[in-house]
């Protein structure tokens, strides 16, 4: 919960800098490089060690494997309020 709330306070500083600065293609550059961004991250962090099943299966523990699907749902959550602006920016005003 704690990544959705961060992921919220970085998305309205972004809404207030493109609305002090007037300048729309702030807000939906950084909006789409934030939420992007950390989905890429997110997937390249979770496919980085499933190259090999050998490896992955003698070195990994379940605490290991809890730690990387928390960190998944962790940038995930981080993206979903720059998503769900996205969505609604672009429904409602465009």
């Amino acid at each position: 919960m704690t990544s959705f709330l961060t992921g919220l306070l970085v998305e309205i500083i972004i809404i207030l800098i493109s609305i002090i600065t007037k300048n729309e293609k702030v807000f939906i550059y950084a909006t789409c490089i934030l939420s992007l961004s950390s989905l890429g991250v997110a997937a390249i962090s979770i496919g980085k060690n499933s190259y090999c099943t050998y490896r992955k299966s003698v070195t990994s523990s379940k605490d290991n494997k809890l730690k990387k699907i928390d960190r998944l749902v962790n940038f995930i959550t981080f993206a979903l309020p720059s998503i769900i602006v996205l969505i609604s920016y672009y429904n409602f005003i465009k």
